[in-house]
């Protein structure tokens, strides 16, 4: 596996995990996006799992939605 193919893996993981705990959590994209003072257009690129977020993103989100940053990364995560 590249590089590449695996930091896309990550996204695409990331961004699943995001909206399910939006879904669980009852919480807009815009609202989480406000929060973390990220624009709405990156947030949703960031679910869509078309960016990668850097390891400081991941580590605020993280830590915005009260969850470790291993739960974002992982399949079982959602």
């Amino acid at each position: 596996m590249t590089t590449e193919h695996h930091a896309q893996t990550i996204a695409v993981t990331v961004g699943r995990n995001l909206r399910v705990w939006r879904a669980r959590n009852s919480v807009t994209q815009m609202d989480l996006a406000r929060r973390m003072r990220l624009s709405q257009g990156y947030f949703s690129r960031i679910e869509k799992g078309q960016k990668c977020p850097s390891l400081r993103t991941l580590e605020r989100l993280a830590a915005e939605i009260g969850v470790p940053v291993s739960e974002l990364i992982t399949t079982d995560g959602s």
